[in-house]
């Protein structure tokens, strides 16, 4: 057990009691319901003070404390879903195939992805989610023009009872590093992405596109209300600023016009 040198216990030591109560703070909380979305954004270079930060006031996520995410976006030939995020619609929705890869990496041949459809109102959010199985290195590698990967979307997305919209088309595939934490205060989880980067696009809607690592280091906190704990503060003084940041948005403003500065 962590103690203070004086001999009694620390206030870490007993918020990793209170995080052992899994009834208390659940490591995933539902996403049914509309939460609350925060994102505090800064140069990638500010990257290493955050972990510092967060790593003082919040406990490390008890299941997945550190891993790659990558996913691929489906959108129109208009790129309907880009615009939007463009245009600053209050009403946004965003349909990808997720998975993730745990550091260390296991290696497994098969993994669980998930369909997602996340729904924003505003600064809520709401994203339903589908597992399924499916070859890890086909699903890494096919170039995003292949057929297969929209047959897969719409074969999930049938399987699940959702309803989508029939021209969609893989566009764009991003991956960046994430760590995980939960507030000791307020339960709130928290995320740090680094590393983002468009790794693969489809070349027949994006002919001169060119994939980029973003300038940009994301905070994302998630939670019931917009309760802070200790870290905001910090991370403000840091350099980080809370402001709008949507990964497939602005990869899409770098494949689609060309390098822009996130």
């Amino acid at each position: 057990m962590d103690r203070s040198p004086a001999g009694k216990q620390s206030p870490l030591s007993h918020h990793r009691r209170l995080l052992d109560m899994r009834w208390l703070f659940p490591a995933r909380a539902p996403e049914q319901a509309f939460t609350a979305e925060q994102k505090l954004v800064a140069n990638n270079s500010f990257a290493e003070s955050a972990v510092a930060i967060l790593d003082h006031t919040c406990i490390p996520d008890l299941q997945h404390p550190l891993g790659m995410i990558e996913s691929i976006y489906f959108d129109d030939a208009r790129f309907s879903a880009f615009r939007e995020k463009l245009a600053g619609d209050n009403l946004k929705r965003k349909v990808r195939i997720r998975w993730y890869r745990e550091e260390p990496t296991l290696g497994h041949a098969e993994t669980v992805a998930f369909l997602e459809v996340k729904d924003r109102i505003g600064a809520g959010r709401k994203k339903d989610r589908f597992p399924f199985a499916v070859a890890l290195d086909w699903l890494a590698e096919t170039g995003l023009h292949d057929p297969a990967l929209t047959h897969l979307l719409y074969r999930q997305a049938g399987a699940a009872g959702v309803s989508l919209p029939p021209d969609l088309a893989a566009t764009a595939s991003i991956r960046y590093r994430r760590r995980r934490w939960v507030c000791p205060l307020t339960a709130a989880r928290l995320c740090l992405d680094t590393q983002i980067c468009a790794t693969r696009f489809n070349r027949d809607l994006l002919p001169f596109g060119a994939c980029h690592e973003l300038t940009s280091v994301v905070a994302e906190v998630k939670s019931s209300d917009r309760s802070r704990g200790n870290w905001a503060a910090a991370l403000v003084s840091a350099g980080f600023r809370s402001r709008s940041f949507s990964k497939y948005g602005t990869c899409m403003s770098c494949l689609s016009e060309g390098w822009v500065t996130a």
